[in-house]
């Protein structure tokens, strides 16, 4: 799930950044001065943006990646007890 989110919060970034390059093109002669004066600014305002979509995008693929986990961990437990179809040993190791 971390890596998915890890994915996710790269493509929106990256977008995020294509976006603003082209619709900033009018500061390109003034690159030099915006970076020396706010280019730590800058870098710590994209960082947090990136841990917050970050956060987003991991809560997002828990709440649907765990969607009915109860009744799937259940399903399998009754399974274990009556020992149906997960193979011999796995019910003994959960009895240790």
């Amino acid at each position: 799930m971390i890596a998915q989110a890890l994915v996710i919060t790269s493509v929106v970034m990256l977008a995020l950044f294509f976006y603003l390059l082209d619709a900033c093109r009018f500061l390109v002669p003034y690159r030099d001065v915006l970076i020396r004066e706010y280019g730590r600014a800058i870098a710590v305002f994209a960082g947090v943006l990136f841990l917050n979509i970050f956060a987003l995008a991991y809560q997002v693929s828990r709440v649907l990646g765990l969607k009915d986990t109860g009744r799937k961990l259940r399903h399998l437990e009754k399974q274990v007890r009556s020992g149906d179809a997960l193979g011999g040993d796995l019910p003994g190791r959960l009895d240790e």
